[in-house]
């Protein structure tokens, strides 16, 4: 479960219940992106958190606004191309480690 608390403390222009609904929406958007393959479950921090990074460091890279990422089809293309395939390539990377270190889970 996400620590509201703590994130709201870094971003003190927001309050926890609107820093909760932004983590919640975010989620839901990437999941209606993604389809059931690579969905994320928002209890699942670890997943979902690493997948925000990647999400946020890509839109950086296509300098584009969220908003408007879906006005440029190329683009939201080759994006969410390249989003998916960082996750299925982190998602494998910790599988291997989970069968490196004998079954247990690593963190």
């Amino acid at each position: 479960m996400q620590n509201f608390e703590k994130i709201t403390s870094r971003v003190q222009s927001k309050n926890k219940d609107q820093v909760k609904h932004y983590y919640y929406r975010l989620v839901r958007r990437m999941n209606k992106l993604f389809g059931p393959e690579l969905s994320l479950d928002a209890k699942h921090s670890k997943y979902t958190n690493a997948a925000m990074l990647r999400w946020w460091s890509l839109l950086e890279k296509y300098s584009c606004k969220v908003s408007k990422l879906h006005l440029k089809p190329r683009r939201f293309n080759h994006f969410l191309e390249s989003l998916e395939y960082q996750l299925l390539k982190d998602r494998r990377k910790n599988i291997k480690k989970t069968i490196h270190s004998g079954g247990k889970t690593v963190r």
